[in-house]
């Protein structure tokens, strides 16, 4: 998975601001899966995937091998999709 050149500083700055528990564990799982995938590739110049799920049992028999920076990346992605925002009243 490609991350964004950049992205890193983005959630940083971001993450200056007061937010709720959630938005804050959510920017946190996002900026530590940059990261770690981000020092993976400048230090060897890729990223190294080693949590493979294939075993015989046929839905996760193909299943794409991953890393701890990509859970990380996944789950602060999904916490920031289901948390539930305050809208703005104009």
């Amino acid at each position: 998975m490609a991350e964004p050149p950049g992205g890193g500083v983005l959630l940083f700055l971001l993450a200056r601001r007061p937010y709720p528990f959630w938005q804050a564990l959510a920017l946190s799982l996002l900026a530590a899966g940059a990261l770690g995938n981000g020092v993976d590739r400048l230090g060897r110049g890729w990223v190294v995937d080693y949590l493979d799920l294939g075993t015989s049992i046929s839905l996760v028999a193909h299943f794409p091998v991953f890393n701890l920076a990509d859970v990380c990346v996944t789950l602060g992605a999904a916490l920031l999709l289901l948390v539930p925002r305050k809208r703005r009243r104009y």
